[in-house]
């Protein structure tokens, strides 16, 4: 193999016309490694074997045997892999790109999926969400009885994943019920379906469905007790705690908030600020009103600390709430304003209707009814693009103005951007 990959490198240098000198400059190693290389007495590693095929204008593939291309693109999936645990996302993009791109060429496609689910990791925690999915789409033809099952999982939990930050609550919910089914009854996929679990009940919550996210909620709760696992169990209690609230369940509410404090109490005060957040909403809806927005103002400079920028805006919500009840509505409108400010470089649909409905609200009690009326029209704008029909109703409740049912198909498109 050495031999042969120096026989072409050799070529394809005088075909160019450059010196060994040439190219070791363009590498960044010596002429005499290069010499080493068209002998067959070294093996360039992979990382300079790409370099030298770049310097000379080829493919990598140019170089490389069909029998030693499979085991390229795993260590190319491995690098990748390797470079994104350490966080150095550029170097793990350009090779998990490389193992997509020479996967596809020689038709393999097991590693196909594997190469597209490392980069669609890569782009997600780069936040390039679009590109994600762009990188996902074409792999759902291979996700078939044929992969292996816990490769299918990981594979629609990423995109499940990717749906939910865009917001794509109907998208992800399908995909979420999907790793649901495939790791049911399976004691070593238990944490992965619970985690399925718990961010399905956050899909349903986030779309108005109470009463499927209270099941989805409770079941996650459940599980994550019998396996130990607190910090899944003190999140879906965070979930169940705001559904009882939705669903003016106050005391059962305040119930399982006593209980996740005291499991976060036990595990160094794992998600206190949050469980404190809740209590304070709880605490609002029993009318314990001064405690309550003493409790918000703590939980605002935490999350502020933090830079936990869409929480500390769900806070100010709460603010504008307690002062609006206490008929300050132009201190409630103050806060608003700053929220907004604050979400200004998010990408966060949900909680900006909710403010500009806020907003609307406050408005329409100062008499400011043409103001109003466009503060909810932003506000349906928001719900519409997530499809939040339980969102819109409250808005046509607040302020009394009919509501537009346009815009809300019911279909699931398995991949949409839109």
């Amino acid at each position: 193999m050495n031999t042969n990959l120096g026989h072409k490198l050799r070529q394809l240098r005088k075909e160019t016309g450059l010196s060994q000198r040439q190219v070791a400059d363009a590498v960044g190693v010596t002429r005499g490694y290069i010499s080493q290389v068209e002998n067959g007495i070294t093996t360039p590693s992979l990382e300079t074997l790409t370099l030298i095929s770049s310097s000379l204008n080829r493919p990598l593939e140019y170089f490389l045997s069909s029998e030693s291309m499979w085991g390229t693109i795993k260590l190319l999936i491995t690098n990748s892999s390797d470079f994104l645990e350490i966080q150095d996302y550029a170097k793990s993009h350009v090779h998990a790109r490389e193992a997509v791109r020479l996967s596809l060429s020689y038709g393999v496609p097991d590693l196909e999926l594997e190469a597209r689910l490392i980069l669609a990791k890569c782009l997600k925690t780069m936040n390039r969400l679009y590109d994600c999915l762009d990188v996902l789409e074409p792999g759902l033809k291979y996700v078939h009885s044929s992969i292996e099952r816990d490769t299918v999982i990981e594979y629609f939990m990423v995109v499940a994943d990717t749906m939910l930050l865009m917001e794509q609550f109907t998208n992800s919910i399908y995909y979420y019920e999907k790793i649901i089914a495939l790791s049911s009854g399976s004691k070593r996929l238990g944490q992965c379906h619970a985690r399925a679990s718990l961010y399905l009940g956050s899909c349903q919550y986030r779309q108005g469905d109470f009463s499927r996210a209270k099941k989805s909620y409770e079941h996650t709760f459940r599980n994550a007790g019998l396996q130990g696992n607190f910090k899944l169990q003190v999140q879906a209690g965070l979930g169940l705690s705001l559904v009882l609230v939705k669903m003016n369940f106050i005391n059962e509410s305040y119930s399982i908030i006593t209980k996740i404090m005291h499991i976060s109490k036990n595990n160094h005060n794992y998600m206190a600020t949050q469980i404190y957040h809740n209590l304070a909403i709880i605490l609002l809806n029993k009318g314990q009103k001064q405690e309550a927005y003493s409790l918000l103002r703590k939980c605002r400079k935490e999350y502020a600390t933090k830079n936990m920028t869409v929480e500390e805006c769900s806070v100010i919500e709460e603010i504008a709430d307690y002062f609006q009840e206490s008929g300050d509505y132009d201190v409630a409108e103050f806060h608003c304003l700053e929220a907004l400010r604050i979400l200004d470089d998010h990408d966060t649909v949900i909680i900006r209707g909710r403010i500009f409905r806020k907003l609307a609200v406050l408005h329409g009690l100062k008499g400011n009814i043409v103001t109003s009326e466009e503060y909810l029209r932003l506000s349906d704008r928001m719900f519409k693009l997530v499809k939040s029909k339980d969102e819109l109703l409250t808005n046509a409740l607040s302020v009394g103005i009919k509501m537009d049912h346009g815009g809300l198909p019911e279909s699931v498109t398995p991949i949409s951007k839109s």
